[in-house]
């Protein structure tokens, strides 16, 4: 059965300003969507290392093949900026998970959502995420800010289970749930062995293989 991982900041108080919808955002995820449970880690149990692989950086102490890679998909919601998902938890790491430290899809990992402002942030993200995606399929997120609101990762979750496409599941939620004005974005990988546009989740549809090796990265963003 396919694992589902969550991650999630309230409590960023007094770096920056807190965030209260994000976990019950992140928990209607969690509770919605059909598969095994794998992790469901807040506030100081969340940790940017889980996203980051060991070796990479500095202080280079990733951790994610005993988190995030443990789950086909992982939703992260909390703070984000061009630069990252930002974390409240500074005795692990430095809280701020970047592109470069991450290396993702050598364990079980296929998706992994960013709930937080500007993480796909345009110009620069392909040239940023270069080097994320080793057998990863897409990262979706936002290219501009997005709201503190409790009802997304439900939402998003729901159409999963009917049936869509990750693209379009994660298009419908944002535009139920933004205004116009906002921007939703995804990034994925594809090769001629794998075109990850097809994609749905775990048992409602094709799923592609993994793309490793010379991949190809594809870039979309569209107003809510």
């Amino acid at each position: 059965m396919a694992r589902i991982g969550i991650e999630w900041v309230v409590n960023y108080a007094p770096a920056s300003v807190n965030l209260p919808a994000t976990r019950p955002q992140a928990e209607r995820f969690w509770n919605t969507l059909s598969g095994e449970k794998a992790f469901n880690f807040g506030d100081n149990q969340a940790w940017d290392i889980d996203f980051e692989q060991q070796g990479t950086g500095f202080p280079s102490s990733g951790a994610d093949r005993f988190v995030v890679e443990l789950a086909d998909i992982t939703y992260f919601a909390g703070h984000g900026s061009v630069s990252g998902p930002l974390f409240s938890e500074p005795r692990r790491d430095d809280t701020l998970a970047r592109p470069s430290e991450m290396r993702l899809g050598d364990g079980l990992a296929n998706w992994v959502v960013f709930d937080a402002c500007e993480v796909l942030l345009d110009p620069g993200v392909e040239r940023r995420f270069s080097q994320v995606f080793n057998g990863l399929h897409y990262v979706l997120g936002f290219h501009t800010i997005c709201s503190d609101e409790k009802a997304r990762g439900g939402i998003f979750a729901d159409y999963l289970n009917q049936g869509d496409r990750m693209r379009d599941a994660w298009r419908k939620a944002c535009q139920e749930t933004e205004p116009f004005w906002l921007v939703w974005a995804y990034i994925r990988a594809s090769t001629q062995a794998a075109e990850t546009f097809v994609d749905h989740w775990h048992g409602q549809g094709e799923v592609s293989a993994d793309p490793v090796g010379g991949v190809e990265l594809t870039y979309f963003r569209q107003a809510c």
